[in-house]
């Protein structure tokens, strides 16, 4: 299971990455992407403790409802990042 969390953390980085740095012709490709294999994960591990108002560590994901929300936010992606790589 920490396996896959650290693979987690490392999508969640290079897709951030990838949305920063990434041509407009390729938001669509992002969009999909994100909607397809990363919204997924996090809602199957991650909303229980990281969605809405109660969220913990002030980390509310579920806000990242598209590129263009990750764009506006990145630190949080970093920081999710962060803590998943260290275990």
């Amino acid at each position: 299971m920490l396996r896959f969390f650290h693979c987690l953390g490392l999508r969640a980085f290079f897709l951030t990455a990838a949305i920063c740095c990434s041509p407009l012709g390729q938001a669509a490709d992002l969009a999909k992407a994100y909607r397809a294999e990363i919204r997924p994960l996090l809602d199957e591990f991650c909303f229980e403790c990281h969605a809405d108002e109660d969220a913990e560590a002030d980390i509310d994901l579920d806000t990242f409802r598209s590129v263009a929300d990750i764009r506006r936010d990145i630190k949080v992606w970093l920081k999710v990042d962060d803590v998943l790589s260290s275990r």
